[in-house]
This record gives C-alpha cells, structure tokens and sequence, in this order.
C-alpha cells in the first residue's frame, strides 16, 4: 500500500449526546489491502504523531470498499442505519476527535519511519452554514482524488441520508465527467438546491488549466448587481482548484431563491486578464 491507495472519507466528530464518533476510510485502488499494521493518530502541537490506535487485525480493505471504525458499532449502525450498507462498521479505538477541530492521520507501521497513508485537517466550519444544530452531521469527503487538505473538499452528509453515511458511498459526491461550461471554469450543472437531500445541495466550481502563473477572484451577485458571496479574492492558483457556494451570502444567512450571477476574473504576471460570467439557479432551501 502506497499514498493514495486509500483515503479518509468520511468523519464523524461532533456526535449526538451520548453517541460515539467515527471514521471511515475508502479504497481508490486495484489493490486488495491488509490493514493489519495500520493505524489512526493525532499529531501533538510538535506536529509528532500522538494518541495512536491500532485498526483491527486480520482484515482485509477490497478494492472500491468503505470501512467505518467507531468504538461504539452498534450506536453508529443505529443512528446511520442502512439496510444495504455495502461496506463494514469495525469496533476499534479512535484518537480523541475534539467537537470544532482536530487532524486525524492514517498511517502504516514501517522502517525506518511510518508511512502516512492518508492524513485530514477538519473544521466544524467545513460544515453547510446554513445548518444550525451540527451534532450528529458526519463531513464527507466530495472526491477521493482532490486533496485531502482542501476545505472545498469536504461538506455536511444530507438530511436525506441521516446526516452520514458509514461504511457507504457518501451522500454529498463529485462526479467524473461533469462538461466543461466556460473557459477556465467548470460550473457542474450550473445550479443548486440545497435543500439536504444530497442532489446538487451545492454549486462546484472547479478551475483546471496548465500552469500559468495566475491568480483567480470569484464573485457572486443578484440579479440585481448585489455581491452575495466572495469565494476567492485575487487567490494565487496552480493548475487545479475547487470552490463550493452552499447557498449562502455574506453575513452567513440564506440567499433568496433566484437567478445568481457567478462572475469571475483571472490575471496573471505577464497582464493576461480574462473574465467571465455565468448565470445559475438557487432552488428549494432547508427549512
């Protein structure tokens, strides 16, 4: 197992009162995984590993499969219930999760040194912030092929699904494929609802393009020229970056259903400047 054979999918930190937290993790690869030397850490304020907890032995993570621990198996499988879950709730110890924020590393026992499978820095501010009670909403990972790092990268589970998904596919997912819309950014399907039943409850905005020493602002107005939202402002960008809107504006509150205007601009030292504007819908809000 390399880097990259698997990732952390999918964290639960801020249970409901009495609950337990857990994690889960996602095999990307073509590889069949024996997780017997693998373990979960924190990192202490030296930036060593610390608070380090064995994963169970004797299993095997298959290609394409999810694995969730928890140290409560039966709490998680039933506040998340899933009849059809494909993958498996483990009981195993886990690095204390503080409730707001934390880094939990995965990593194979190795020599001369371990080998950092996967690592994640999570926020309570990663969350929608259209919800108000975050107790019991997991964060789920939208790619396994972005960062790991990448704030973008991460979003409350839906509603719809129970607010997590252990030990299954995640309710909030970036899809491959999606066509291209402008000529340095992708809008996804131009529009979002997010109403916290797992379709389009958010708008992605994806740049990709060769390097070029630029840097990208993202703006985006009502239909009448108001600015409701700053996603990024003169932001030093290489050749991939990944920007999410939840539906909210400046002052943290919902925006009004309607068309939006997403406006955006990108220079770089040699004085290429290129904009563009695209028009989406806001649709049906959470309650």
């Amino acid at each position: 197992v390399v880097p990259g054979d698997v990732v952390i999918n999918e964290l639960l930190f801020n249970p409901r009162t009495g609950s337990k937290d857990y994690i889960e993790v996602y095999n990307q690869s073509d590889k069949v995984l024996d997780i017997s030397d693998w373990f979960f850490a924190n990192r202490d304020t030296a930036g060593a590993l610390s608070d380090v907890e064995a994963l169970p032995q004797d299993i095997y993570l298959f290609p394409g499969q999810y694995l969730a621990f928890s140290e409560d198996v039966f709490d998680v499988d039933t506040q998340y219930p899933d009849p059809e879950r494909p993958g498996r709730i483990l009981l195993s110890d886990l690095p204390t999760m503080d409730d707001k924020e934390g880094d939990i590393v995965l990593y194979r026992e190795a020599f001369p040194e371990a080998v950092i499978l996967d690592e994640v820095y999570y926020h309570s501010d990663f969350h929608n912030p259209l919800l108000v009670d975050l107790n019991g909403v997991a964060l789920e990972r939208l790619s396994p092929t972005l960062s790991s790092n990448l704030d973008e990268n991460w979003a409350s589970a839906a509603g719809s699904a129970g607010f997590g998904t252990p030990a299954a596919p995640n309710s909030q997912q970036l899809f491959e494929g999606d066509s291209p819309d402008a000529d340095f950014l992708n809008f996804g399907p131009g529009r979002l609802s997010p109403d916290g039943d797992g379709f389009e409850d958010f708008l992605p905005i994806t740049y990709l393009e060769e390097p070029g020493d630029y840097s990208l602002s993202i703006r985006i107005f009502s239909s009448s020229g108001r600015l409701v939202k700053v996603l990024a402002n003169n932001l030093s960008v290489g050749n991939e970056a990944f920007f999410k809107w939840d539906g909210d504006v400046l002052d943290g509150t919902r925006a009004p259903l309607g068309l939006y205007i997403v406006w955006a601009e990108r220079f770089n030292s040699s004085g290429n400047v290129e904009r563009l504007k695209k028009s989406i819908a806001l649709a049906g809000l959470l309650d």
